[in-house]
């Protein structure tokens, strides 16, 4: 029988369904909540096993996939207007030293994904998904690569690194807290004590000044005027990302965009004229949500069953790995400058936060962070440098770090 064609707006709709799925299911299994898994990934996985299902009864669906790719512009355009670099003067030689262990974390990560690819005789291409793409990366990330063409080869590279991602969120969540609590029992233990956590605009991406009002929340020309924004960022960078194509250059159009995104954000701050991250940071998360659920409808649970010895083996190295940089330099980057108890605390929420957004995402490092702080006192450097390193820098450090892996396994 033929698939069943459903097109764009039906696709759409589908979407919407599965996150709506997602979050119900979310709010009766809190334990999912816990390790904070996007309700379009639980949603989608659900969705995903019931068309495994149908697909085995006869009845096949082949989902529109031309909105994909716009969703996935608009959120690495956002997620490169996030990047202010000027914050980074904030954290001092921290910050810098943290950035350090997320390229040693990439390139490791990549390391390890080629050793496992080559273990199982899994083409070079797979190298990401079982790397940076899949743990460092996430969901995002990782579908963001599968979309291109020496991963289209490798044939289940989609399917792979999603189920890595997937199991990245979750042993970050539960490595990163026993790691911490680990590294506080062998040191001299600080007295608990109720922890200070952050405010948004301390350690988050936005400071002040983005928390300001801009307009009403709900005013059309708020939005118009951020939907402009995005709009000519994108336009500019696939611009050049052709220009160079047409040169025998290869850049990803969604890398292109993060690229470009975080040179107007930058150069708006210079001109004190700043992007308005509310709206884009809203507009951002409603793309990737979408995206992902509609990527994950077409999730193939057949090939992930069959991947499973090969998946489960660049899991337990890549926690090996995630926990080596984490207990070494992460916790002395961020211990630097404190002393006695204060400073195995600040060292110890540093390592598990680096684990949690290392193996997962950085809501799940945060959430080992905080969990942490309420249980043994605060840690506001540890929050600090983890904060502005993983959220400034991560994205265009894996980035780079995928491209340069790629370009390897093309050879």
């Amino acid at each position: 029988m033929a698939p069943i064609a459903v097109n764009e707006l039906w696709t759409l709709l589908a979407a919407l369904l599965t996150i709506q799925l997602g979050i119900a299911i979310l709010a009766r299994v809190p334990l999912l909540a816990r390790y904070s898994i996007p309700p379009a990934v639980v949603g989608g996985f659900v969705v995903a096993v019931a068309l495994t299902g149908s697909e085995a009864a006869g009845w096949k669906f082949s989902f529109a996939t031309g909105a994909r790719g716009a969703l996935l512009l608009v959120f690495f355009t956002t997620l490169g207007l996030s990047a202010r670099l000027g914050k980074l003067r904030g954290g001092g030689v921290a910050v810098a030293l943290i950035a350090l262990a997320i390229l040693l974390l990439a390139v490791g990560q990549n390391a390890v994904g080629a050793g496992v690819a080559r273990l199982f005789g899994q083409p070079p291409a797979l190298t990401v998904f079982l790397g940076s793409a899949a743990f460092l990366g996430g969901h995002g990330t990782t579908t963001a690569w599968a979309e291109q063409e020496l991963a289209r080869a490798a044939g289940n590279a989609f399917e792979v690194g999603m189920a890595c991602a997937t199991l990245g969120l979750v042993c970050g969540g539960v490595l990163g807290s026993v790691v911490a609590t680990r590294l506080l029992a062998r040191g001299a233990r600080a007295p608990a004590s109720a922890a200070v956590l952050p405010e948004v605009g301390e350690v988050a991406l936005h400071d002040s000044a983005d928390a300001e009002d801009f307009g009403r929340w709900t005013s059309s020309d708020r939005w118009l005027r951020q939907m402009l924004v995005l709009g000519a960022t994108t336009a500019v960078a696939l611009l050049w990302q052709r220009w160079l194509a047409g040169r025998g250059v290869t850049v990803p159009p969604f890398l292109a965009c993060l690229l470009t995104a975080v040179a107007v954000t930058n150069v708006a701050d210079l001109l004190r004229h700043r992007v308005d991250m509310q709206t884009a940071d809203l507009l951002g998360t409603v793309a990737l949500r979408l995206f992902l659920a509609m990527s994950l409808m077409s999730l193939d649970l057949i090939a992930v069953l069959r991947a499973a010895g090969l998946i489960l083996t660049a899991v337990a190295l890549q926690c090996l790995l995630t926990t080596l940089i984490a207990v070494t330099l992460v916790r002395w980057a961020a211990a630097h400058g404190s002393t006695g108890a204060q400073a195995v605390r600040e060292g110890a929420v540093a390592a598990g936060g680096f684990m949690g957004f290392g193996l997962g995402a950085m809501p799940v490092g945060l959430t080992v962070m905080q969990r942490i702080t309420l249980q043994h006192g605060a840690a506001p450097r540890a929050f600090l440098v983890v904060t502005l390193a993983a959220s400034l820098l991560q994205d265009v450090i894996n980035a780079g770090a995928v491209q340069a892996a790629l370009a390897w396994a093309a050879r």
